[in-house]
């Protein structure tokens, strides 16, 4: 989807932090997971990535699209219930 095309609403997170390291991850693997727009190209997940996606300066990102009414309950869903990485101990194992 062309980012100029999605629409960035008020977001529940406001601090992006640093995007240097998730830019690097991009440019080595590629987008993992794709960000996540209602059917009316309304941001619900991923506002890090489309940033990401912005800063080095590209067009397109690719999208997942879905039927969701409440797209902040979405937004918080998103950056509340996932496990955050503390450790990356499955990296001493290779």
């Amino acid at each position: 989807m062309r980012i100029s095309d999605i629409f960035v609403g008020d977001r529940f997170r406001k601090d992006l932090g640093d995007l240097t390291s998730l830019i690097q991850s991009i440019r080595e693997v590629g987008l993992l997971h794709p960000i996540v727009v209602s059917e009316k190209a309304e941001l619900i997940a991923g506002y890090r990535r489309l940033r990401a996606f912005q800063v080095m300066g590209l067009l397109d990102i690719p999208v997942t699209v879905i039927n969701l009414k409440d797209l902040r309950k979405g937004e918080v869903q998103e950056n509340q219930i996932r496990k955050e990485s503390k450790s990356f101990s499955f990296f001493a194992q290779a």
